[in-house]
């Protein structure tokens, strides 16, 4: 008998189903020789490292650069887009503040303003590290 009760359903009680996993956004292995083609290239803004952004979707699934690279062009394909400028994969954030830490300096941040972090751009660390560094080759 406790065999016999203990198979049966419940009632109120609902049926669980989880939902798969979502496919995660970067790839094991970047894509090796992956590149922008000149007109994608010629898109890109003033500000943004081309190169760290070719690394950025070479770390990509395939199927997602598209989405990706849409931030990153001018004009953009939909004005309404804004900036992707945070990704939840550490590796991959890791890539994207390289892609915008040229930006500092193209729009003029002083010391101060990248000191006080005056801008929203990532890659505020990168730009800090390579002012310093390149006070100290002029100083040598």
């Amino acid at each position: 008998m406790l065999l016999a009760a203990s198979g049966c359903e419940q009632p109120g009680r609902g049926i669980t189903m989880t939902a798969p996993p979502p496919k995660p956004l970067r790839l094991a292995t970047p894509t090796q020789g992956y590149h922008l083609d000149a007109a994608a290239r010629a898109k890109v803004p003033p500000g943004i490292d081309a190169s760290a952004l070719e690394r950025l979707l070479a770390s990509v699934v395939p199927e997602r650069r598209d989405e990706i690279l849409a931030y990153f062009q001018v004009p953009p394909d939909r004005p309404d887009r804004g900036y992707l400028m945070r990704i939840d994969d550490p590796e991959l954030q890791a890539i994207l503040e390289e892609v915008w830490a040229p930006m500092w300096d193209h729009a003029g941040a002083t010391d101060a303003q990248l000191a006080e972090h005056a801008f929203p751009f990532p890659g505020r660390e990168i730009a800090l590290a390579r002012r310093a560094a390149a006070r100290d080759t002029a100083r040598h």
